[in-house]
């Protein structure tokens, strides 16, 4: 469990973006999953050939699509919601096993939410996983193999060296941009002014946002020994008054205020100002919680539509 110095503060939003890693890994598994289901579902003779004996036999008396069964988006919504079901539980365990050993439930004792703010943060987790299973949804809804959506997943790379990081890719957003423009890794103000566009854009911006202000806003920061700046004040001056006007424009704190000579200073007095350091502004915690949603709703559309266009026979118009 970090404190709240600055570096702290550090670990603690870099913890928060490390465990986001997971929707990767989750995005990666639901693809095969839908391409074996599928599979079953339109029965196709390259799907048959992946399979013998009872198998082919089973699969070929359950044509759904071929038959009518049940209509092709009953086939598609059906996966997304037994998804959602999986991804409810996960986001349970998850939140035990995360939240509580990181201690950032503490952050939220000094304003006596609790209990509220904890909510918030297992609604991130929860809503985080059902952005990535919608996500694979969609990357895989309109693509043949489940290689192929992966590969589409993984067009864009990240390369990096030393602070600098270089697109190399064509495409406008996939998994590894999600976390690069999410505004943790390079602050919004340190991107070049086209970058700002993908930092609009991107999910992971409202995630990460929603889910650093319930996780670490609304607490004291102490600054540790080595964090502190060391400065001398006037003789006729305590260090509370030479540095009064400076803090009352920038913020932080001195540590002893009436202390003469050398004055020792700690930029940030509270983990509200190191968001807004961050371009993350505590009171938009549950607007940006609701702006991710968008993006949940808008990979369910897609997942519909691509499977719709890419996959469904279209009827010919005779000449």
């Amino acid at each position: 469990m970090a404190d709240n110095t600055q570096q702290g503060l550090q670990n603690q939003m870099y913890g928060v973006l490390v465990f986001l890693f997971v929707v990767i890994t989750l995005i990666f598994q639901v693809i095969p999953m839908f391409v074996t289901q599928r599979e079953l579902y339109e029965s196709r003779s390259d799907a048959l050939a992946t399979h013998s004996g009872e198998d082919v036999a089973w699969l070929t008396s359950h044509r759904e699509r071929k038959c009518r069964t049940y209509h092709w988006a009953a086939f598609v919504l059906s996966n997304v919601l037994a998804e959602i079901a999986w991804n409810t539980g996960v986001a349970v365990v998850c939140f035990l096993v995360w939240f509580y050993p990181m201690g950032l439930f503490r952050n939220a004792k000094w304003t006596g939410t609790v209990h509220i703010r904890s909510t918030l943060v297992f609604l991130n987790i929860w809503s985080a996983f059902l952005f990535g299973s919608t996500l694979a949804h969609a990357l895989i809804a309109g693509l043949p193999t489940a290689e192929a959506a992966s590969a589409l997943g993984n067009v864009l790379g990240i390369c990096v060296s030393g602070t600098t990081f270089l697109h190399v890719g064509g495409l406008l957003l996939t998994l590894s941009q999600m976390y690069e423009f999410a505004g943790v890794l390079v602050k919004p103000g340190d991107l070049p002014r086209f970058w700002i566009f993908m930092y609009r854009v991107n999910p992971f911006t409202y995630l990460t946002s929603s889910f650093l202000s319930a996780a670490i806003g609304e607490a004291p920061v102490q600054c540790a020994a080595n964090e502190l700046l060391v400065m001398e004040a006037p003789e006729s001056q305590t260090c509370g008054e030479y540095l009064s006007a400076y803090i009352s424009m920038a913020g932080g704190y001195v540590a002893d205020p009436s202390a003469t000579g050398v004055c020792q200073y700690c930029p940030i007095n509270s983990t509200t100002a190191f968001l807004e350091s961050n371009s993350i502004s505590f009171v938009n915690r549950w607007r940006d919680f609701g702006f991710l949603w968008i993006y949940i709703c808008f990979n369910i559309a897609a997942a519909c539509a691509l499977y719709w266009l890419c996959r469904m026979p279209k009827r010919r118009t005779k000449a």
